[in-house]
């Protein structure tokens, strides 16, 4: 498990009691989210490059 995957299990252990926040901390919270969200999906695209390449270096052996 590299830093970014255990920042993922780290974050996913912290519970927010949503329906004590204000508007404006809900709001701060979606930005949040929204970051996690693309920096996930960044690293699903470096896996997935990763991968891509290891196939075309070693070959496909599904």
């Amino acid at each position: 498990m590299d830093e970014e995957e255990l920042s993922l299990v780290t974050s996913k252990s912290k519970e927010i009691d949503l329906e004590n926040l204000s508007i404006e901390e809900l709001k701060e919270h979606i930005q949040d989210l929204k970051s996690e969200i693309e920096r996930i999906q960044e690293m699903i695209l470096r896996k997935q490059q990763s991968i891509k390449s290891a196939k075309n270096t070693f070959g496909n052996d599904d």
